[in-house]
């Protein structure tokens, strides 16, 4: 038996429209002009926790549970105003149930992300962004558990896009807080079983994700 692959919906991948779209305006309201918070070549370092929120309904077979993990990241300033990000972090252990609510196994994820982002000087202490980019997701590590104990499990790699929100606080020249929102569009196909009894099914996490991290300026 096979569920097929849903076609792409656009819309739900900018579901974050309602954290986005306010709180660009906000930024384009509220722009006063403020001491230049970096300059090209600067590179920051991140690291914190992220807690990765999947969608509340994560398809038609099985609902895939919240995560959390550390999480670093890496911005090169290529201009005042614009950089590029790399998004690396540990392994994301999710658990897997069925509509029904029964575990049915786990697995986890790693969702390296490359970005585009634009700043904004709020303040002289205050500095946001905007960013878009590219994801790939990868699984690892999954199993079965409950009725469906060592059965197969695979799930496929992913890739598409997210975008984010970003915060960063000055605590020192060289030294922020940071607050990041993401949404990313991720949705894998699992495959359970093996040869032609296999069944096929959607695990659309599409997940909203909040990191808090300490920031270090080099």
């Amino acid at each position: 038996m096979t569920i097929q692959k849903k076609n792409l919906d656009i819309k739900s991948m900018f579901s974050i429209h309602r954290i986005i779209i306010p709180a660009f305006m906000l930024i384009m309201v509220t722009f006063v002009p403020a001491i230049q918070a970096y300059e090209k070549g600067d590179i920051l370092l991140r690291g914190g926790y992220t807690n990765i929120a999947t969608q509340s309904s994560n398809g038609t077979t099985v609902n895939v549970g919240d995560k959390g993990n550390l999480t670093a990241a890496v911005s090169y300033f290529i201009s005042n105003q614009w950089s590029t990000e790399i998004l690396l972090g540990l392994p994301f252990e999710h658990d897997i149930y069925l509509k029904t609510g029964e575990k049915i196994g786990t697995g986890k994820h790693l969702p390296p992300t490359i970005s585009l982002q634009r700043h904004f000087n709020l303040s002289t202490k205050l500095n946001s962004y905007l960013g878009i980019g590219i994801n790939h997701t990868f699984f690892l590590s999954e199993k079965t558990s409950g009725l469906l104990a060592g059965t197969p499990l695979d799930i496929t790699s992913s890739t598409d896009l997210a975008i984010q929100l970003g915060f960063d606080y000055l605590i020192s020249p060289t030294t922020r807080v940071n607050l990041d929102i993401r949404k990313h569009r991720i949705n894998p196909t699992a495959i359970l079983g093996s040869g032609a009894s296999a069944i096929k099914f959607d695990v659309p996490l599409n997940p909203i994700t909040i990191g808090i991290s300490a920031v270090y300026k080099f």
